[in-house]
């Protein structure tokens, strides 16, 4: 976690809030860039203090470009991620050292090493977010009677049922039970889904409805079509992922699940059509190969 940065501050911390903000290059912390600060903060639903504290560097982190050899090589966001690197010149250009030192700090922060500024990297870099042991996730059934029965279809077919179907909103409904609407239930998203049109006519949930659902609840990081090692950094910086499945031990066609923890080259995972304990977790390579697409969230 930085420290809060507030008028008369100056340095290399300043500077980068400053370029990942969009202020331009600079170590002092006046009084001009006090009241930006306070407009950026307003426009970002953050309380406008003018100062940069944990919550303004957690929502910097969340909208910061991804920085590697291929994307935004140069520019504020390669300078900013040298300031908070070691051993680097400060220069703007992402080259090969640079790429070295952040997979340095990547290794050392137990990141997947893969030399590329992501989301994980600039929240453990801005925010210092790392996994929180005792986040109590939910863990919904999407064969719960209280909804099993109701017909979750965009067509009117009565076979498709959330016992049938109802696999997303019953995995996204534990990602927002535990952060932003502890009432909330896998029927009241479904219900969303419907109304947003995410729910396709013959293959259950389509996967924009996660990205429907993370605006709705105003989440403040999301990755849609993320890879393995992306949603297991994820799992690192505080986040939760929902993947779907093809056709593996988990289901015989498509099918989403949360995971809500990552330990020992393990993903943890709540499965909304089975409570088998043998469906509750599987090693990094077999999630990775049984998997179409994974969606990553921070709150």
């Amino acid at each position: 976690m930085q420290i809060t940065l507030m008028p008369g501050a100056q340095g290399g911390q300043v500077r980068a809030a400053r370029l990942l903000m969009g202020y331009g290059d600079g170590e002092y912390f006046d009084e001009e860039f006090a009241a930006y600060v306070k407009a950026w903060q307003k426009d970002n639903t953050l309380a406008p203090d003018g100062t940069v504290g944990p919550e303004t560097w957690r929502a910097l982190a969340a909208r910061t470009k991804t920085v590697s050899l291929q994307k935004n090589a140069r520019g504020p966001e390669a300078l900013a991620l040298q300031l908070f690197l070691a051993n680097v010149k400060a220069d703007g250009r992402f080259g090969p050292e640079t790429r070295a030192a952040l997979k340095r700090f990547q290794q050392t922060e137990d990141l997947t090493a893969d030399g590329t500024a992501g989301p994980a990297v600039w929240r453990r870099l801005l925010a210092g977010e790392k996994a929180k042991e005792d986040l109590n996730v939910p863990d919904f059934k999407q064969y719960d009677a209280r909804w099993a029965g109701r017909i979750y279809s965009s067509c009117g077919n009565k076979k498709q049922t959330m016992r049938s179907s109802g696999c997303g909103p019953a995995a996204m409904a534990d990602i927002a039970a535990v952060w932003w609407d502890e009432n909330t239930t896998p029927w009241e998203l479904a219900q969303r889904s419907l109304s947003w049109g995410t729910r396709t006519r013959s293959s259950g949930t389509a996967g924009a409805f996660f990205a429907r659902a993370a605006k709705w609840y105003g989440a403040g990081g999301f990755v849609s079509g993320a890879s393995a090692s992306a949603a297991r950094d994820c799992l690192k910086t505080g986040g939760l992922a929902i993947v779907c499945f093809g056709k593996s031990r988990w289901t015989g066609g498509g099918h989403y699940c949360c995971l809500w923890r990552y330990a020992d080259g393990t993903f943890f995972i709540r499965d909304p059509a089975s409570a088998q304990a043998s469906r509750a977790k599987g090693r990094f390579e077999e999630v990775r190969a049984a998997a179409k697409r994974f969606y990553c969230f921070w709150k």
